[in-house]
C-alpha cells in the first residue's frame, strides 16, 4: 500500500523541488485546490504566488511577506543544488523577469530555517485554520510529503474533520 493511500483521510501532497504538486489526497485538494491540474510554469507553486494574486487568496494578508521570502529561500537551495543550466533556473529566471517582488527578495539571499513554523491557511467556508505542515524529504531532496495537521482538541483541528464535508476547493464560490 503507498504512503498517500494510507493519509486518505489526512490532507497530505507530494511536491517536486519547483513546488509542482505530483499526488494529493483528497482531503489536501479539499484544503488547498486541485494543485496538479496546473500546467507550464503555473504548475509551481512558486510561480503563482508571484505572478497570479489569486494563488494568495489561501493564506492571509498578514503572512504574505514571510510566504513570500520563504519560496524565494526553497529556490535558492534548489538552485545551489541544481546549477544555472536547470529547470530550476529557468524558472527563477523567468520570475525575475515576471515579478519585481520575487527579483529583489532572490537579491537577498534568504535562508530556510531549520524548522517549518505553523501555516495559516485560510479557508473560503471554513475559515483559518492554523496548520503543522510535516515535510517528509526524500534522500536526493527532488520530492517531499507534506503532511498537514492540526492540534488535537483545537478549533483548527475540528475545522479539519469538516473537509471532506464542504467539498473540493474548486467546488465553491469564492
Amino acid at each position: 500500500m503507498r504512503i498517500l493511500d494510507r493519509l486518505e483521510d489526512t490532507p497530505a501532497q507530494v511536491v517536486n523541488h519547483l513546488g509542482e504538486t505530483l499526488k494529493q489526497t483528497s482531503m489536501a485538494v479539499a484544503l488547498l485546490g486541485d494543485e496538479s491540474a496546473f500546467a507550464g510554469r503555473t504548475r509551481s507553486l512558486h510561480y503563482r504566488w508571484f505572478t497570479d494574486p489569486a494563488s494568495r487568496l489561501l493564506r492571509p494578508e498578514s503572512d504574505h511577506a514571510s510566504q513570500s521570502r520563504l519560496l524565494v529561500a526553497d529556490l535558492h537551495g534548489a538552485y545551489a543544488r541544481d546549477g544555472h543550466a536547470s529547470r530550476t533556473a529557468d524558472l527563477v529566471d523567468a520570475l525575475q523577469a515576471a515579478s519585481p517582488e520575487f527579483a529583489a527578495l532572490w537579491r537577498e539571499h534568504p535562508v530556510l530555517g531549520p524548522s517549518c513554523a505553523p501555516k495559516r491557511l485560510q479557508h473560503p467556508q471554513l475559515g483559518t485554520l492554523e496548520l503543522h505542515c510535516q515535510t517528509l524529504v526524500d534522500p536526493d531532496q527532488s520530492q517531499r510529503l507534506l503532511v498537514f495537521t492540526a492540534a488535537p482538541g483545537s478549533e483548527s483541528h475540528a475545522r479539519l474533520q469538516l473537509l471532506s464535508v464542504v467539498g473540493s476547493w474548486d467546488d465553491r464560490s469564492h
